[in-house]
């Protein structure tokens, strides 16, 4: 399978923030989660 090379993503993952590619129940267009330390 061959995977794309978006600019917007890899500057994304280079500046330490993990994309959600694909659609998940419960996380919204714009939802920003973060993580503590200790928690999320």
């Amino acid at each position: 399978m061959a995977l794309c090379n978006d600019p917007s993503l890899t500057y994304l993952n280079s500046a330490g923030y993990n994309v959600v590619r694909l659609p998940r129940a419960g996380i919204d267009p714009l939802d920003v989660i973060g993580k503590d330390a200790r928690s999320i």
